[in-house]
């Protein structure tokens, strides 16, 4: 099960998953491929919906 850290800003969240994301793709742990979601830009829900218009449903 995929791990969302949620902290406080400036403690590594963003290169702990940055690093979790490259090596399980060396790894070939996900096929299908690695998607950032920009959860800061909008609201997370909209981002979901777009990832899935865009990428599930073309």
């Amino acid at each position: 099960m995929p791990l969302l850290p949620w902290a406080a800003w400036g403690i590594g969240k963003t290169e702990l998953a940055l690093k979790y994301a490259l090596h399980d793709r060396a790894q070939g742990t996900y096929p299908g491929g690695i998607y950032w979601l920009q959860a800061k830009e909008l609201a997370i829900g909209i981002e979901i919906v777009n990832f899935t218009l865009v990428y599930l449903w073309s």
